[in-house]
């Protein structure tokens, strides 16, 4: 394991991690809740001192023994002396990289870069000086995008499919149904590409963007919308920009790139920039701009491990 503070390296040490079977999972998490002692909910009798929660389905940071293996359940152990002092620093909603391979933090400015916005009163949206990190995620179209595209197109037509939630629920199934019999399609309730089709047709929106936008901020969402992306046939990879505390040029940010698959940082900075975001959404992601705020950029869409009480967790690879 290694510990950054901005571009500088100010820890290092052996972990043991998940065993065969239990594999951790790997992608970026953050750190959700911290504990100084917990038992674990999934495994009696098994301690789990200065614990740090990086999931809500099990995976955590937390102190234990180091047999020179993998050796957990799908956590990570540490040495008790280092946990005890990764605990005690500033951990809260900062991120946690997993992968095959290290990952080193490179400092990188671009225009097109959010940065923080002072040309009005941040009160216009009704925003404190106290916020936690905004969190923002780039990603392509994918099945669950394009669902949720669906659900709000058929709400505007009137067919009543309930929450743009991405999900196929009883009241999206009927209303693609519905949308069917009245288009003259096959009525069976798929979302297959002749209906998804149909469906942006009748909204008046040919062509529809590539690329979809998500934003949270303390552990809620606040809100998503389609963007244009370019070479859309071309994988965008796994990386994470995050936003600095200091700041010396408020005109040009500098912010820090981490890729998981690319042996420069600076792919994150050429895959944010194939993302077209229109300038009231970035008006609207600047003005919530804090210190440590982040933008994750992923092949995967929104992942199931995204929920109540987490950030964008993008994960690579699956446990097992």
């Amino acid at each position: 394991m290694r510990v950054y503070a901005g571009e500088r390296q100010i820890g290092f040490s052996p972990i043991s991690s998940g065993k065969r079977g239990k594999g951790t999972p790997q992608g970026i998490f953050s750190v959700l809740r911290k504990y100084k002692f917990r038992w674990s909910n999934l495994y009696v009798g098994e301690p789990m001192p200065f614990m740090q929660r990086l999931t809500w389905s099990g995976i955590a940071l937390h102190a234990g023994e180091l047999p020179g293996y993998p050796a957990s359940h799908g956590c990570i152990r540490m040495p008790d002396v280092f946990a005890k002092q990764l605990y005690e620093l500033e951990t809260s909603d900062r991120h946690v990289i997993i992968a095959d391979n290290p990952a080193k933090p490179e400092a990188v400015k671009h225009s097109s870069l959010f940065r923080q916005s002072g040309r009005i009163e941040a009160r216009k949206y009704g925003i404190s000086k106290t916020n936690p990190p905004l969190r923002v995620l780039l990603t392509r179209l994918t099945g669950r995008e394009k669902l949720t595209n669906a659900q709000n197109i058929l709400n505007q037509l009137g067919f009543a499919a309930g929450n743009a939630d991405g999900y196929i629920g009883r009241k999206t199934w009927r209303a693609i149904y519905d949308f069917q019999k009245s288009a003259q399609l096959l009525a069976n309730g798929v979302l297959n590409d002749e209906t998804y089709l149909a469906l942006r047709s009748s909204s008046g929106v040919e062509d529809y963007p590539d690329g979809h936008l998500y934003v949270r901020q303390g552990y809620k969402p606040l809100f998503d919308a389609a963007i244009p992306l370019a070479n859309p046939d071309e994988p965008l990879g796994t990386h994470l920009l995050t936003f600095p505390e200091v700041q010396t040029n408020r005109i040009s940010p500098q912010w820090l790139s981490v890729s998981l698959e690319n042996e420069t940082s600076r792919a994150g900075l050429e895959a944010f920039s194939r993302f077209t975001i229109p300038d009231d959404i970035r008006e609207r992601i600047e003005y919530r701009l804090e210190p440590h705020s982040s933008v994750a950029v992923s092949d995967t869409g929104l992942g199931p491990e995204t929920g109540k009480g987490t950030d964008f967790i993008v994960v690579t690879k699956q446990q097992g």
